[in-house]
């Protein structure tokens, strides 16, 4: 059976997405829409690939960490307002924020 990992289904679309961004010649502002979430899409999958590659409790410690990274994500978009809504960003913010938590509670 093919076993996909979605980490490596992200890595491998954000090709596609690098290449649609300097047709349209979004990457003029690098810190901005396409080229930052580019960057976060490539920095996340290779912090789930990593923590598929190493030893459990240092994986979920990785998770917890990335979940908290994405959650400092979340307050930047939410206080730029853009890319997403303001409430997707909040909802998001909490989700990481109490995943991230209970991760570490668990391993604790």
């Amino acid at each position: 059976m093919f076993d996909l990992n979605a980490a490596w289904v992200l890595i491998i679309l954000s090709g596609p997405l690098l290449a649609y961004g300097v047709v349209k010649g979004v990457f003029i502002r690098p810190m901005s829409g396409l080229p930052l979430q580019t960057i976060g899409m490539l920095t996340f999958s290779a912090a789930a690939l990593v923590a598929l590659a190493v030893e459990p409790k240092v994986g979920a410690l990785l998770v917890a960490v990335a979940l908290f990274a994405h959650a400092a994500w979340d307050v930047y978009h939410h206080r730029v307002n853009r890319v997403v809504s303001r409430s997707l960003s909040e909802f998001c913010f909490v989700l990481d924020t109490a995943l991230g938590i209970i991760i570490l509670v668990t391993i604790a």
